[in-house]
C-alpha cells in the first residue's frame, strides 16, 4: 500500500505532456502502474474548450 506522487500537463491539444513522478511510493509496481493508469485514461480526458 502507498501513493505516488505525480504531475502532468494537458496540452491546448488535450495531449499529455510532461508526466513525471514527484514523490515515488518506493514500490517500482505501483509507481509503474500509476504511470500507465494516466497515460491510458488520458486518452478519454475532455479536450480543452477554445477560447
Amino acid at each position: 500500500m502507498g501513493y505516488t506522487e505525480i504531475e502532468f500537463i494537458i496540452s491546448k491539444k488535450g495531449e499529455l505532456k510532461d508526466l513525471v513522478i514527484l514523490n515515488t511510493s518506493g514500490n517500482k509496481k505501483l509507481d509503474y502502474l500509476s504511470i500507465n493508469t494516466i497515460n491510458r485514461a488520458s486518452k478519454s480526458f475532455p479536450k480543452p474548450k477554445k477560447r
